[in-house]
């Protein structure tokens, strides 16, 4: 190491001896500064290479030069051989230090030439990504000599990048290995946990008739081997990775044997006395036996066979179930009810009118025929292809008297049923959701979070529901454009719209209104209130939204009668109104400074900076070009989109 540090050295002093006799040069009109830029053009994983590329801005005669990089050893490692430059000469090839994380590379041209004018690539190197996490490259100081032999005082550059590492889908399923052994006479199979960011379903089962793909168990009369494949997928870019065959030993079934079986004896097998029939014509009825057993983590669970669409409950069950919830298991979909739900739904009714009525809750598949003609509505209506998966459902809580007849439906909800419905492993949940599907066949999403092969929502009423994937294209968003995948992830979920059923005009203006709505619908805001401002009607397609905005501290007036709502919203207060609404989201607003500091931060408004900092931390928005964010540009729609998923995904 010495022995290189010392060739180092000679090679700088040689440079300024040989080359004492050339002509001398103007300095640079332009303070010189360097620049790290990351090349990769897509997220980074564990094992990927990362190129790194290093370079002088405004440099003058520049005839050798040393860089000095410090990086973080921990997640990153570099690459040997990989550092090289373009410029014509002599290099000693990379220093590296790998337990403290420092880098030194040196250059310098050969014989009587000039140096090097403007801007310069001094250096292009790799690492790879060996651990996940955030880690950082930083030039911390370059060495100029110049062709008159003059060395210039070492630069301290301070040039730091920060970038983030994930696991790959490989790497999850490669440490997956083993599978829990389920209880005797379990229905469901138990999944290992994954990261956050990561799904895990069943790719594929020796013997489906004891696992299916979906994870239910039909316990076997004979202890059953069955191997399984599991499928996992990085949810920021679909990407798939299958882990090895893993066995899973099914344990056999219980025995029933009917009382007084087995002989004189006082001994025997335990005895299970099945309940008395309680299916028929696709409706279970709930005993008092199924509906007062003790709860499982807060929930009283109701499984049921497939062929079950509706259950029927007694009229008390709000009283037995006590603060516990419902939960109804079949083996395509769950449903979680709050027991104030369904007291919610008994509260109107007199106690002579309960007396011998029952409560149902329907969940009945469509017909198929049905299904189509109310899809087919839905992609006429919405402009953009869908595709079911799975069955439309038609949803009903109410209470029937004894004589048939209905004496109370509950069309509105006080509290959210949670909805969980088993998705083929195939599906992209980038574009896939739950959607309440109106009876004109218009689409409204309620959400969709993907998890173990369910997708998963909250809904607020009943009626036809369904998970959809839906792809909506726009004739100006061009494949390659740099934000056309969240243009139409965005669409699917309704969060943003089209300027038309086939336009979206990524590079039109935003305004204060129009970004406010999309803030508020994003983040699923709500409140009630009048905009108290002069220029903001009731009547305006955006005064609720201002109204909840406002009040949630997230957006502000230009002044306290004037909100100027179809003025053009700049870069700083885009900013600013997503970082309030970060703080409104997390229960607080996040601490520190950025560490890379835009270049013109001078011209940032005072009440904007420190947002514009924080948003550069969190990784919520970068500059138009490098270094340099523009905080008085007009926000494009496009712009507006790409934030607002950074914020929904942070």
């Amino acid at each position: 190491m010495i022995r290189i540090h010392k060739l180092i050295s000679f090679l700088l002093v040689a440079a300024m001896l040989i080359f004492s006799l050339l002509p001398q040069f103007a300095s640079a009109a332009s303070p010189v500064s360097f620049s790290l830029t990351i090349l990769n053009d897509k997220p980074i994983s564990v094992g990927d290479e990362i190129q790194v590329a290093v370079m002088g801005i405004n440099l003058v005669d520049t005839y050798a030069y040393e860089v000095n990089l410090d990086f973080d050893p921990s997640r990153l490692e570099f690459k040997p051989k990989s550092d090289n430059t373009k410029i014509p000469g002599f290099r000693v090839p990379a220093i590296v230090d790998t337990t403290e994380g420092h880098l030194q590379f040196a250059h310098s041209r050969i014989g009587a030439v000039p140096g090097d004018n403007g801007d310069i690539g001094l250096l292009n190197l790799t690492f790879i990504a060996k651990e996940s996490g955030t880690a950082s490259i930083e030039i911390k100081s370059v060495k100029l000599v110049d062709s008159q032999t003059d060395a210039i005082e070492p630069l301290v550059a301070g040039v730091k990048k920060s970038l983030d590492i994930y696991l790959s889908a490989a790497t999850v399923a490669s440490s997956l290995t083993s599978i829990a052994v389920p209880a005797k006479d379990g229905t469901e199979v138990a999944l290992p946990s994954v990261p956050e960011g990561f799904t895990l379903a069943i790719k594929s089962s020796s013997n489906t008739d004891v696992i299916v793909t979906n994870g239910t168990i039909v316990p076997p009369v004979v202890e059953t081997t069955v191997n399984l494949v599991l499928e996992v997928t990085r949810i920021s870019d679909g990407t798939k990775a299958s882990t090895v065959s893993i066995p899973v030993k099914v344990p056999a079934k219980s025995t029933q044997v009917s009382p007084g079986g087995g002989g004189g004896g006082g001994g025997g097998a335990p005895i299970s006395t099945p309940d008395p029939k309680t299916e028929q014509d696709g409706i279970h009825v709930v005993t008092l036996g199924e509906i007062s057993k003790p709860a499982e983590n807060g929930k009283v669970v109701i499984r049921l066979s497939g062929d079950v669409k509706q259950i029927t409950l007694p009229s008390n069950s709000a009283q037995l179930l006590g603060q516990n919830q419902l939960e109804i298991k079949t083996d395509k979909l769950t449903l979680d009810v709050p027991a104030d739900l369904i007291r919610q739904l008994t509260s109107g009714l007199s106690t002579e009118t309960l007396k011998d009525s029952t409560i149902s809750l329907l969940f009945e598949p469509l017909s198929v025929s049905t299904a189509k003609d109310v899809i087919a509505k839905g992609q006429t209506e919405s402009q953009a292809a869908i595709k079911l998966i799975g069955d439309v459902y038609e949803f009903k809580l109410s209470v029937t008297k004894a004589d048939g007849s209905t004496a109370a439906v509950l069309s509105k909800f006080d509290q959210s049923i949670t909805i969980r419905i088993k998705v083929d492993a195939s599906v992209n949940p980038k574009l896939a959701g739950i959607y309440y599907i109106a009876d004109d066949g218009k689409l409204e999403y309620i959400g969709g979070q993907y998890s173990n092969g369910e997708m998963v929502a909250q809904i607020s009423h009943f009626s036809k529901y369904a998970v959809l994937e839906v792809t909506k294209t726009f004739s100006d968003v061009s494949k390659d454009h740099w934000a056309g995948d969240v243009i139409k992830e965005l669409a699917a979920k309704q969060l943003v719209n089209g300027t038309s059923a086939t336009t979206f005009e990524p590079e039109r203006s935003v305004t204060r209104a129009e970004f406010t709505t999309l803030l508020v619908r994003a983040l699923k805001l709500t409140g009630t209130g009048q905009p108290s401002f002069a220029d903001v009607k009731s009547s305006d397609w955006y005064a609720e939204a201002i109204a909840i905005a406002v009040k949630a501290g997230v957006v502000n007036g230009e002044s306290e009668a004037v909100f100027d709502p179809n003025a053009q919203i700049t870069r700083e207060e885009m900013v600013t109104m997503m970082m309030r609404a970060y703080a409104v989201t997390h229960g607080s607003q996040p601490t520190g400074h950025a560490n890379t500091v835009f270049t013109d931060e001078s011209q940032f408004s005072s009440w904007a900076a420190a947002f514009v900092n924080q948003a550069a931390e969190l990784h919520l928005v970068q500059g138009r070009q490098d270094g340099i964010f523009e905080p008085q540009g007009i926000t494009s729609r496009a712009e507006a989109a790409q934030v607002i998923y950074n914020l929904l995904n942070k």
